[in-house]
């Protein structure tokens, strides 16, 4: 049992249902596309990306700041 209308399925909306099948998977795969791309906009050139390297320093500089180097 099919549920879209007969008149979708006409031989004369063949042609129209193949060009918007196109233009959609298209569609989806710049959509993809932009999604990664928006991803990887938040890492830097090692793939890192920004707030952890950014809370490895601050983290860092605090281990360094409770530990001075001449108290033992």
């Amino acid at each position: 049992m099919l549920l879209s209308p007969a008149w979708l399925l006409a031989e004369d909306m063949r042609p129209m249902l193949i060009t918007w099948g196109f233009i959609g998977g298209i569609a989806i795969l710049l959509g993809l596309s932009l999604a990664c791309k928006k991803q990887d906009e938040n890492k830097t050139a090692s793939g890192i990306e920004l707030d952890s390297k950014t809370n490895m320093k601050e983290f860092m500089i605090a281990i360094l700041e409770d530990n001075p180097k001449g108290e033992r």
